[in-house]
């Protein structure tokens, strides 16, 4: 699951700096940025954000009491922060607003990398279980083209699969999917769902080096309620099944 990761402070140098030495880090990350703190509310209102790193390069008790209002657990858009200051202010940051998570401006990048871990686990930001359920096939439809796969794991908001592309398929357009289960003690046909990829991996390639074997996640966008009702019973099934075998 990538990691959505907001940057914000009032220096472009060093934001972009930052995001350099996260994506040489990561490669599960994704990284926008805003320079006001006004732009930084109306990002976590309009968009998934797992971390926000405010980088704080003058005095700017506004900013940083942004970060302490929506580190509450009781925010409605509650997202944990991490403030990067230099060391003349970070006692300043924690003191008078009460922050946490505080490191200098020329923390190595282990540092923060570990910190950022323990913060924004991708395990622990798994809103819904992921299932495996056997024998689960589906159906990818792109405008006048189907690519059959085989289904890795589903939750009610997504699904992991792998197929084979015959480079058909694009990357930038969002997808219909049926999705057929025969394993678990239950059969069911389930089409009509709405999705857009959130991550690709090239398991094989041909031999002109080209995509041969995609393994690829998609999120549910739109899911009709009768599908949703199904996907449900099925999981219960899934889970009581998974609890027996352990």
């Amino acid at each position: 699951m990538a990691r959505h990761i907001l940057i914000t402070g009032c220096s472009s140098r060093k934001r972009r700096k930052l995001e350099a030495n996260l994506l040489s880090m990561y490669d599960d990350i994704l990284i926008s940025e805003v320079h006001k703190v006004s732009q930084a509310r109306e990002a976590l209102t309009n968009n998934i954000v797992h971390l926000l790193l405010y980088v704080l390069t003058e005095k700017d008790d506004d900013g940083l009491d942004f970060c302490r209002e929506i580190s509450r657990p009781d925010s409605d858009n509650h997202t944990p922060c991490i403030i990067l200051v230099d060391e003349e202010g970070a006692g300043h940051a924690g003191l008078h607003h009460g922050l946490q998570h505080i490191l200098p401006l020329t923390s190595s990048s282990s540092e923060l990398g570990s910190l950022i871990n323990k913060i924004c686990n991708p395990m622990a930001m798994r809103l819904t279980p992921r299932y495996y359920i056997p024998e689960t096939k589906a159906i990818i439809a792109q405008r006048d083209r189907e690519l059959p796969t085989d289904v890795l794991n589903i939750s009610s908001g997504g699904l992991l699969c792998e197929f084979t592309t015959n480079n058909i398929f694009q990357v930038c357009d969002p997808v219909m999917i049926s999705i057929n289960f025969t394993g678990a003690g239950e059969t069911a046909d389930l089409e009509g769902i709405y999705a857009v990829l959130s991550s690709l991996k090239i398991i094989e390639r041909n031999p002109d080096f080209t995509p041969l074997r995609i393994r690829a996640g998609f999120t549910f966008i739109i899911v009709p309620p009768a599908v949703k009702n199904k996907l449900k019973t099925i999981f219960a099934k899934a889970g009581l099944t998974a609890a027996k075998s352990l």
